[in-house]
């Protein structure tokens, strides 16, 4: 039936609303558009396009086409992209997706301390939402992603690099800044700033205050850890964060204090499970493995 280049003809005519307009955004001449949907329309053997007052209107079998079209060449640009991701990879790029605050607070550390050991090589570090983190490892568009308790999916594989102990977040100052952890119990006597429900950092911490019989009644609800640190530091309240969120940098009125309690969270780094890693990657979740053990719980 209809090949890509009279798709893409179509296409053009159709957003266009003329032969002339088409020829000119496909950089071609007006004859061979028309040439191009004369032969289209006799493969089909029925018209795409009314013309009447010297314009073409679509009929409604090509407006109907249309929709199909334009998911081929919405295709076609994904494959692009992925070729373009895949050049990429052949020229030493290692691409990094982080959750939220991983990607702004630890992710530029670990960047940075890793191109000191390989200053040749060349890495993007992007912020992401775990199911797009996901997807884009799956389809080979991203090398590594960095996440924290991260769901089971067949074909990734989680590999750990640190584990730590939840920390609490207090403005500088408080109460609870003081030398010693910090406990839960400490942590409910004061309002406490949540996260929303569905997060798995709210669940971790539901979770703890329910095994420790403690009420957990927070004022307020947030979506992203980077809300949270400005809660705190503004004296509305504190939180509990994972550990390897510290944005300590960016809001010098808050700090990170460890939490006494025997729950530990994983930092790691979500790899494709059948995939030969590149000697890139190997060296970049090896050296973060090592930063990691050999630097205070703040990194």
């Amino acid at each position: 039936m209809l090949n890509l280049r009279q798709m893409e003809v179509l296409r053009a005519i159709m957003s266009q609303g003329g032969v002339t307009a088409a020829a000119k955004m496909l950089n071609v001449s007006q004859p061979s558009v028309s040439e191009v949907l004369r032969h289209a329309e006799q493969r089909l053997g029925f018209p795409l396009f009314h013309r009447a007052n010297g314009r073409l209107r679509p009929t409604k079998a090509a407006q109907q086409l249309s929709i199909g079209i334009n998911r081929v060449f919405e295709e076609v640009v994904s494959v692009n992209q992925l070729a373009q991701e895949l050049r990429q990879q052949q020229r030493n790029v290692l691409r990094i997706g982080g959750v939220s605050a991983l990607a702004m607070a630890l992710g530029p550390t670990l960047v940075a301390e890793f191109l000191k050991v390989s200053p040749h090589a060349s890495l993007r570090l992007s912020v992401m939402k775990r199911a797009e983190m996901a997807q884009d490892l799956a389809t080979g568009a991203l090398d590594v992603g960095l996440t924290f308790l991260a769901e089971e999916y067949p074909c990734l594989e989680a590999v750990e690099v640190a584990c730590r102990p939840l920390q609490c977040v207090v403005p500088v100052g408080h109460a609870l800044d003081r030398p010693g952890l910090v406990t839960l119990r400490d942590v409910a006597g004061f309002p406490l700033i949540g996260y929303s429900p569905h997060l798995t950092t709210s669940q971790l911490i539901r979770h703890a205050f329910t095994e420790a019989a403690l009420p957990y009644r927070p004022f307020c609800e947030v979506e992203q850890v980077l809300q949270a640190w400005s809660l705190v530091q503004s004296g509305a309240g504190i939180c509990l964060i994972e550990p390897f969120s510290s944005l300590g940098g960016f809001f010098p009125g808050a700090k990170a204090l460890p939490l006494d309690h025997p729950a530990r969270v994983p930092l790691q780094m979500l790899v494709l499970r059948s995939a030969r890693r590149s000697g890139l990657l190997e060296g970049f979740i090896a050296h973060a493995r090592l930063l990691l053990q050999s630097n205070p719980p703040c990194l």
